[in-house]
């Protein structure tokens, strides 16, 4: 009896956990049309990073959830869209500078040294928008943070790597998880993000504690 009732509940929130991420790829959708796509990319996705940060904090999801989604995207759509078309610009930039070091340049060292710079840019962009979903900072000071949390938290950052990798591979093998494909690809994500950042918000407690 007792092996049926664990069963009976972990069924339930599966299929709870399930109906959530239905829910927030109708939501990203509807998030990103209403933005004209390019306007909306980095709000929608940023606002479900936030409803992962919260379940992760709270143990639950927001209340309301459509309403909250759509309060906590107006909010923050503006300083989203600059941040994400700030970072954006930038790796652009870099891969331009790439392409043309592959076609202009035969110095394999620029070359290697410019393909390292693109992935580990890309790699500190995992963390970026939760970064900016759970801190006050600065511009510079937000690309300084996601970098720090990168390097000092290999684990999380290979963790994120792989995961995005059997995500996409699931999706790839299965249409049907194409319904579910966005907050799918992005809770592992979210999760081993959070997990850097409270590692580094323990980390900084104990060393205030011991001065």
């Amino acid at each position: 009896m007792p092996t049926s009732n664990a069963f009976y509940d972990l069924s339930y929130r599966f299929g709870t956990f399930l109906i959530l991420l239905l829910k927030l790829q109708f939501f990203w959708l509807l998030t990103l049309l209403k933005g004209g796509i390019i306007f909306g990319l980095f709000p929608a996705t940023a606002t479900i990073f936030q409803v992962f940060l919260f379940l992760f904090t709270n143990k639950e999801v927001p209340q309301e959830l459509a309403s909250w989604y759509k309060k906590t995207t107006n909010r923050q759509f503006k300083a989203i869209n600059r941040l994400g078309f700030f970072y954006s610009s930038i790796l652009l930039f870099i891969w331009f500078d790439l392409r043309i070091a592959a076609h202009f340049l035969r110095h394999s060292f620029v070359h290697l040294s410019l393909l390292l710079f693109v992935c580990l840019f890309i790699l500190a962009g995992f963390y970026l928008l939760p970064v900016f979903l759970r801190y006050q900072l600065t511009f510079s000071q937000y690309f300084i943070r996601v970098f720090l949390l990168m390097f000092l938290n290999p684990f999380q950052t290979l963790a994120m790597v792989v995961s995005s990798i059997l995500t996409s591979a699931l999706v790839f093998w299965c249409p049907l998880f194409c319904f579910l494909a966005i907050p799918l690809f992005l809770f592992p994500i979210g999760f081993f993000t959070f997990q850097a950042m409270q590692r580094g918000e323990n980390l900084a407690r104990n060393k205030t504690c011991t001065k």
